[in-house]
């Protein structure tokens, strides 16, 4: 075996910009896992999605309109939360109403007050300690409110904004060729 092609690099040589793009393909996959489970609408991973979400917002925060990673956001963490609720097998409350205080979104300032972030995290914790509270409430709310509310075009709005996510993540890292990423021979 040569072994030539397993040359260390040394200290003082660092990668080349463009060996750097190899770490983007991780990312993708990542993102091409959360999409699945949009489309599947598997909902008990939907809180993951959203941490995906935030944690690539923090690091690229022009990614998306601020109102759109509000509603993505939110969206996902209050269907999440909702099939907590929903889910035959009583969750505790305390962990419900500990998932509640991570949906509040940093800065609401940023949005117009009439559709407030913050205002419709503070109606939806009204609406989980209410479902929480009163079993006559939640019956009524999971068999009326919540199909025509959290239903099908609910599930297709939230595959919009993440594709959208996803459109601008792929914009922004795209997938380097062998070229791009191979050190070029003539330097």
């Amino acid at each position: 075996m040569d072994s030539g092609v397993f040359k260390a690099i040394p200290e003082d040589d660092s990668l080349p910009l463009v060996s750097l793009r190899l770490l983007v393909p991780p990312l993708q996959l990542m993102s091409a896992s959360m999409w699945q489970v949009l489309k599947k609408q598997d909902v008990m991973n939907y809180w993951k999605v959203a941490e995906y979400v935030s944690l690539v917002m923090d690091m690229v925060p022009e990614l998306l309109m601020y109102k759109h990673r509000t509603q993505l956001n939110l969206g996902l963490r209050a269907r999440y939360i909702l099939e907590l609720c929903r889910n035959e097998q009583v969750v505790e409350p305390d962990f419900i109403l500990s998932h509640l205080d991570k949906i509040k979104p940093q800065n609401p300032a940023l949005v117009d007050r009439k559709e407030s972030g913050e205002e419709v995290a503070v109606n939806f914790l009204e609406l989980i300690k209410t479902l929480l509270k009163d079993p006559e409430e939640r019956q009524d709310f999971f068999s009326e409110v919540f199909p025509a509310e959290y239903g099908p075009q609910y599930d297709s709005d939230l595959q919009t904004l993440f594709s959208e996510f996803l459109f601008r993540l792929a914009q922004l890292l795209p997938v380097p060729d062998l070229d791009q990423t191979s050190p070029n021979p003539k330097e």
